[in-house]
């Protein structure tokens, strides 16, 4: 008999955009601060390119490990746009990576 084990993880995402191509998503989970340094270029209105270059760990606030990071792939815009969650207005993305994101901010 075959199972599937699923799960979901549920963080909070910052994106800080520095500049059009390069970007930050910082993951901060209790201690655990995780930020992933990539560039991006828009291919189109339904898509972008990312190229993964650097991961930096953080524990307490200390930096515990940076490393290069080898990955690209194009990410695809399922959905875009303003919704209402909860009487609450929130700019909503779904994008298709190999995996689902779904990253609503507030507005």
């Amino acid at each position: 008999m075959y199972y599937k084990l699923i799960y979901l993880i549920i963080y909070v995402l910052y994106e800080e955009v520095t500049h059009r191509s390069f970007f930050f998503r910082i993951i901060n989970k209790g201690p655990l601060k995780i930020e992933l340094n990539a560039n991006r270029k828009v291919l189109d209105e339904k898509r972008i390119r990312v190229m993964f270059k650097e991961t930096a760990f953080y524990l307490f606030g200390k930096e515990v490990k940076r490393g290069e990071v080898k990955g690209a792939g194009v990410w695809d815009y399922m959905f875009s746009g303003s919704v209402v969650i909860n009487d609450e207005r929130m700019f909503l993305r779904v994008l298709k990576t190999p995996s689902t994101f779904v990253i609503a901010q507030k507005e």
